[in-house]
């Protein structure tokens, strides 16, 4: 006999905690991956598999989890791991995208058909130094992140990480960027400015802080678009990323059968709601 009550769930109650508890279920989910994995695997039910999986996957190899991998096959923690490897690899090509970034100035200002070179010192300082705020930015938050010693960095000139350093998560330091909620003009000016910006060579070196900064942070939002799509239900916030990819292939049971069992569930569950009884 299973010794986690939650094992011994009928599918009927999984009827009703699907179509009245959803984000309650998604939540749960959350909090415990491997525990509804395990509760999906012996009632058989690809949607619950699905979410604990992603969780899983995106959070490996962290395991912070009430259930212990030693209750799982080893195909399926070998899939965990295959998962959370090409994640990674997904991670450091942006990654790596986002430390090139620049902007491009033309090499004479005053000649349309000019070349366009990346931002330097002598060729736009005020666009040069923004860049470079920027891309300091970026690179002590991605070193933060592969420091595994305390899992938090010292606030800095850039960054005070605050929220209880959201930013310093995987999942947080892409949600950052993808919201603008990072480096915001009017602090950037009021911290740097008397430094640099008034020996530069714009007159209107305010107006191009803030548009260097938006052009910036417009590119960067769509290289992170991949990593904060979430493959879950669940809507609210955790600290690794849920992009995961998900394929059937990826279920320990054969799909025809699950695709019955679902179908059923799907009928019971309108019956059910439209009864209103369980």
């Amino acid at each position: 006999m299973p010794s986690d009550p939650i094992l011994l769930l009928p599918t009927r109650l999984m009827v009703f905690l699907h179509y009245q508890l959803k984000e309650t279920l998604w939540e749960a989910i959350s909090a415990d991956a491997a525990r509804w994995l395990l509760l999906a695997i012996q009632l058989e039910n690809g949607m619950i598999f699905k979410e604990a999986y992603i969780h899983i996957a995106g959070c490996y190899p962290a395991w912070p989890w009430s259930v212990s991998q030693s209750s799982f096959s080893t195909d399926l923690l070998e899939s965990v791991e295959i998962k959370s490897s090409q994640l990674t690899d997904k991670r450091r090509q942006i990654d790596f995208k986002l430390m090139l970034l620049t902007i491009a100035c033309s090499e004479n200002p005053g000649d349309p058909s000019s070349s366009l070179l990346p931002a330097s010192a002598t060729l736009n300082s005020t666009t040069w130094i923004v860049v470079n705020i920027w891309r300091d930015w970026v690179v002590n938050h991605l070193a933060a992140l592969e420091d595994d010693t305390d899992g938090r960095a010292t606030p800095t000139a850039l960054c005070t990480h605050p929220d209880d350093g959201e930013c310093l998560t995987v999942a947080g330091f892409y949600r950052r960027i993808d919201q603008h909620q990072y480096l915001a003009p009017d602090v950037v000016l009021r911290d740097w400015n008397r430094v640099n910006f008034r020996h530069t060579d714009r007159s209107n070196w305010k107006e191009c802080v803030e548009d260097n900064l938006h052009h910036l942070k417009n590119a960067a939002r769509d290289l992170v678009a991949p990593l904060v799509e979430t493959n879950t239900n669940f809507k609210g916030i955790v600290d690794y990323l849920t992009c995961v990819e998900f394929d059937e292939e990826h279920l320990p049971w054969g799909m025809e059968e699950v695709k019955v069992k679902e179908a059923k569930i799907e009928e019971d569950g309108k019956d059910s709601v439209m009864g209103g009884v369980l």
